[in-house]
């Protein structure tokens, strides 16, 4: 199945724009390591999922 570029291009667009608010959020109250953290857990684990965090 193939996937229409501009739609995963939309996609990763719009994930960007969450990703950088919450990182100019985290970056005003200096919490970078609960961005990362929240990254991990939001992310990572639900787009890369490694079955060793089972």
């Amino acid at each position: 199945m193939k996937v229409p570029l501009n739609e995963i291009l939309g996609v990763v667009g719009r994930g960007v724009g969450i990703l950088s608010d919450k990182l100019q959020r985290f970056m005003h109250s200096g919490k970078i390591a609960d961005f990362w953290e929240w990254v991990d857990k939001k992310w990572y684990r639900s787009t890369m999922h490694d079955p060793r965090h089972d």
